[in-house]
């Protein structure tokens, strides 16, 4: 099969040559080729921020309920919202922030947690060198992200879990403060219903 086009000078049907065609026409599918990867790799790195691509699913409710913050109201939110080992969640909550700290008063964050890049999450900045939060209900949703986000699904029980926090780094082991970091969690988890009293 020939191909032909009208040649406007000559005036006359042309033979089409399949190198005029074919060279552009490779060229132009290589060049979208490379824009295609380059663009896929940066949205795939950027999009993790807005998108949970993890196996595991995290229940979110995103409810209408005041905002009003009690320790209770924590610990309950919690559980709603499906945090593996809350009792030790809000034990870390307590041995972080206190729920009286610059960070928590400032930034809505119990946990002390740092800027996530590289997962979901729900902050809305950085203050003091912490995540920022519109609410605590916020900062346990983004919790939950980074739980997710790290496969906690597979620990089981709470010993687990804490060695899953000591290999993490997710506390300063050099910190003087933070000598007794797990047996405090666990304790704190042990007696929470004097915790959660106002």
């Amino acid at each position: 099969m020939r191909l032909y086009t009208w040649d406007k000078i000559k005036l006359q049907m042309v033979k089409i040559r399949y190198r005029v065609i074919l060279i552009p026409l490779l060229v132009f599918m290589w060049f979208s080729f490379v824009i295609g990867v380059i663009s896929y790799k940066h949205g795939f790195n950027e999009g993790k921020k807005d998108q949970i691509t993890e196996k595991d699913v995290v229940l979110l409710y995103m409810d209408s309920e005041n905002n009003s913050f009690s320790k209770k109201n924590f610990y309950e939110y919690l559980k709603k919202i499906n945090i593996k080992f809350p009792e030790l969640v809000f034990a870390q909550a307590i041995k972080e922030s206190g729920f009286k700290s610059n960070i928590w008063k400032d930034n809505h964050n119990p946990f002390g947690m740092k800027e996530a890049t590289k997962r979901p999450n729900k902050q809305n900045g950085v203050q003091h060198g912490h995540a920022c939060y519109d609410t605590w209900k916020d900062a346990a949703i983004d919790y939950a992200f980074y739980q997710s986000y790290v496969g906690l699904s597979k620990i089981k029980t709470q010993d687990d879990y804490l060695q899953f926090l000591k290999e993490m780094n997710y506390f300063d082991i050099d910190h003087p403060g933070n000598v007794n970091y797990l047996k405090d969690l666990k304790n704190i988890a042990d007696h929470i219903e004097d915790y959660i009293k106002e």
